[in-house]
């Protein structure tokens, strides 16, 4: 059994169409394989193989939960905090690659959680990158579109799923 996540806004580029070109060449995979479990007799069991499978990727599950506690953090933010952190994605996507990778080799290490949310913000962002970093301009304005009140729903959401995988996290080391 395999679960896949499907890609999307991948265009297929004009010489996949070619009558002259190979079968199955130039097309993108449209779908990204995310876990695999092999001898599944029961759903049950699939489910938890997958589960352990996807667990078991240390790089992925700290991505989440870095990911789940950033947002955790900018819906737990006032507007205008929020605002100043996006003006920051959007002056950090204008740094060259040197300057990137030498902001994070001088901040990575350095910044924890006792650190204010900016510079928190700004090694997760250094972390993940100038393309996912513009995704993330536009969750803040998601973000700032909200009403307080529902920004603070989101922020519980984050958190429970924050919480939620960290215990599965720890639950499988016990085992």
């Amino acid at each position: 059994m395999r679960l896949y996540k499907k890609l999307t806004g991948i265009d297929t580029p004009p010489e996949a169409s070619s009558k002259d070109a190979p079968i199955g060449t130039g097309r993108p995979q449209s779908l990204l394989l995310i876990a695999e479990a092999e001898e599944c007799q029961t759903a049950e069991y699939a489910r938890v193989c997958l589960a352990n499978d996807i667990l078991s990727n240390g790089g992925f599950v700290g991505y989440m939960l870095d990911k789940y506690n950033v947002l955790t953090a900018l819906y737990g933010s006032s507007t205008a905090t929020l605002l100043s952190l996006q003006r920051g994605m959007i002056e950090m996507l204008g740094v060259s690659e040197f300057e990137w990778v030498g902001r994070f080799e001088q901040l990575g290490g350095h910044v924890d959680g006792a650190c204010g949310l900016e510079a928190r913000v700004e090694v997760f962002l250094l972390g993940v990158g100038m393309r996912e970093t513009e995704e993330w301009v536009e969750v803040l304005e998601t973000a700032m579109e909200m009403k307080e009140g529902e920004r603070m729903v989101w922020m519980e959401v984050y958190a429970d799923a924050a919480g939620f995988l960290g215990r599965c996290v720890a639950d499988m080391w016990e085992e």
